[in-house]
Parts: C-alpha cells; sequence; structure tokens
C-alpha cells in the first residue's frame, strides 16, 4: 500500500512539474520566432501541450488507481472504505494538475513557478482543495459523483485559461468563468465544515 500512495504522490509531483518544464521549453530555447513561422497559430500548440499534459498523467493515473484499488481492497482495515469511484479520482487529480502546470507556464513564464506552486499547495490550505474530495469519498462515505463535475471544472478552468493566454479570446475566458462558478460552487458546498 505505501508503495502505490508513494508512487501517486510521486506521478503528481512529477506531472506538475514536467508538464509545467515541458510547456517552457519554447521560451527557453527561445523558439517562440521560429515557431511564429509556423501556419499553425499558437493555440494549437497549447492545446497539443494540454492534450499531452492532460492525456499522459490521465492514463498512468488510471492504471496505478486500478493497481491501488487491488492493493486496498486486500487490507481488512482499509478494504471495507474503500470505492472504485473515489479511486477514479487519481486520473483526474493528475489531469488537473497538469492542466494547471500548462496554464501556470502560460501566464508565469518561469521554472521557479512550478516549485513554487508545488510548495503552495502541501504548505497552505490549497492543498486541502486537491484532497478535501478524496478523503471524504474515501472515509466519510460521501458520494462522490459531485467531485468528479469538481476535477472536470478544474481541469476546464486551468484549460481555458491556458488557451486564453494565446489570443486572449472571449471562448476560453467565458469558459474559464463558467468552470470558475462550477468549481467554487462544489468546493464551497461539498468542503466539511469546520476545516
Amino acid at each position: 500500500v505505501s508503495a502505490t500512495v508513494a508512487l501517486a504522490i510521486g506521478l503528481l509531483v512529477g506531472t506538475l512539474l514536467a508538464a509545467n518544464a515541458c510547456a517552457l521549453r519554447v521560451r527557453r530555447d527561445r523558439l517562440g520566432e521560429l515557431f511564429g513561422s509556423l501556419p499553425a497559430p499558437p493555440e494549437a500548440r497549447t492545446f497539443a501541450m494540454l492534450i499531452a499534459a492532460i492525456a499522459g498523467p490521465g492514463v498512468v493515473g488510471a492504471l496505478l488507481a486500478a493497481a491501488a484499488f487491488a492493493a486496498l481492497k486486500s487490507d481488512p482495515d482499509i478494504g471495507p472504505h474503500v470505492d472504485l469511484l473515489a479511486l477514479g479520482l487519481f486520473p483526474l487529480t493528475a489531469a488537473a494538475l497538469g492542466a494547471f502546470a500548462v496554464a501556470l507556464a502560460r501566464w508565469i513564464p518561469s521554472l521557479i513557478a512550478a516549485p513554487v506552486a508545488l510548495v503552495a499547495h502541501a504548505a497552505t490550505p490549497v492543498g486541502w482543495v486537491l484532497l478535501s474530495p478524496w478523503y471524504r469519498t474515501l472515509w466519510d462515505n460521501v458520494r462522490s459523483g459531485w467531485y468528479y463535475i469538481y476535477f472536470l471544472g478544474v481541469i476546464s478552468l486551468w484549460s481555458s485559461l491556458a488557451l486564453a493566454r494565446d489570443g486572449r479570446r472571449r471562448l476560453p475566458l467565458t469558459v474559464a468563468a463558467v468552470a470558475a462558478t462550477v468549481v467554487v460552487t462544489i468546493g464551497v458546498r461539498r468542503v466539511p465544515s469546520g476545516s
């Protein structure tokens, strides 16, 4: 069980740091002018980075969640509380961190931004926003359906903000506003009282 938890934490941390470094590669290698001569608009490159940062960790997270389900179900103390739908939140968490990393790179183009964001997630209440759905669905027997909508909203929010940086078009900003409304509404209604 501890090896699965360590792999899960490694995947989440690695997703944030690696996706951010990958999204910053064009700026780091000073290839912006070269890529600007290509027929594809900048939004296409950002969209491709988002697909890679969301789909890759999401698939690996799904495989890890399946392994964790088998390992946790066999534990007599934890097994009765483990829900497959709750573990399905893990791939969405990894995908949300991937989208966040790309948006962070698009708006704050510095390699130091991702480690600072990682420390902020670990050392402040921001981390509780991501951990609350896990805790509540695994140990408080809360239905996890709302949290699927929550994480899809988070992914939409960060993806829209990343795409809005390229052209500042109305559609990505509108999607970001709607996604932020959904995320805040679910977050306020589902965070445990007293936290």
